[in-house]
C-alpha cells in the first residue's frame, strides 16, 4: 500500500511548493554560493553603513525579481512536460 498521498491531493492542499525547496546539495552550487557570500563580505567591508543598507536592499529586490523568474521557469517547464506527455499518449493511440 502506498503511504504517500496522491500527488494531486498534495498539490491541491499546497504540500508541493518547489519554490520553497532549500539550496541544492550539488557541490558546484555550494561552491558558487560560497564565492558569492565571500564577495558580499569583501564588498560590505569596503562600504559605509548606508551603502551596506543599500546593497542589502538591492539584493533583497533581486531576490524578489528572481522569485518571479523561477516561478515562470517552473510553469514553463511544467507546460512542456504536459505537452510531452500528451504527445507520447497521442502516439500510443495511433
Amino acid at each position: 500500500m502506498n503511504k504517500e498521498p496522491d500527488i494531486l491531493y498534495q498539490l491541491y492542499y499546497g504540500n508541493i511548493r518547489p519554490c520553497e525547496e532549500r539550496y541544492p546539495q550539488d557541490p558546484q552550487f555550494q561552491g558558487e554560493l560560497a564565492k558569492f557570500l565571500e564577495m558580499k563580505k569583501t564588498l560590505s567591508a569596503q562600504l559605509s553603513g548606508s551603502q551596506n543598507r543599500c546593497l542589502d536592499a538591492l539584493l533583497r529586490q533581486r531576490y524578489q525579481y528572481f522569485h518571479f523568474e523561477l516561478a515562470e521557469a517552473f510553469a514553463s517547464g511544467y507546460r512542456l512536460g504536459v505537452q510531452l506527455t500528451t504527445a507520447a499518449l497521442d502516439q500510443r493511440e495511433e
